[in-house]
């Protein structure tokens, strides 16, 4: 795949990254960012907002579909209102501006992913589920 070039006119530096094919390189660039801002309209299910949050990075996006499902507000990262960008733009710069708030928002990230979505979190669940389903 080529490079995308797109002049955004930030002054932040922005590196596009292509597909990642394996879980490993995804976790590596996630803990890499200091945020991953999520913007979908719609979504279900925000992966790369649970995946980020995995890996202690806070998470921006808007208050609306699943978004406040993956992210706890001024926890774990910031939801702005429904389609308000000045209200993202806001929030990017809470998150950004203040180390010790993307710190602590990180460390709650991890600790909420840890508590919801862990490996033995997820079975223990299944497992519930099927003893229930197999009593009947």
């Amino acid at each position: 795949q080529s490079e995308k070039k797109v002049d955004l006119k930030l002054t932040s530096k922005i590196t596009y990254i292509s597909r990642l094919e394996d879980d490993y390189s995804l976790a590596i660039l996630y803990s890499a960012a200091d945020l991953v801002v999520v913007p979908s309209r719609m979504e279900n299910l925000p992966q790369m907002a649970t995946e980020a949050q995995s890996c202690g990075i806070p998470v921006a996006a808007f208050n609306c579909t699943g978004m406040p499902d993956a992210i706890e507000h001024l926890k774990t990262g910031y939801l702005a209102n429904p389609y308000d960008t000045v209200d993202l733009a806001n929030g990017i710069s809470w998150i950004l501006g203040n180390n010790e708030v993307k710190k602590e928002l990180g460390k709650n990230a991890r600790e909420r992913a840890l508590n919801l979505w862990s490996e033995e979190i997820i079975i223990s669940k299944y497992e519930k589920i099927f003893n229930k389903l197999n009593q009947k």
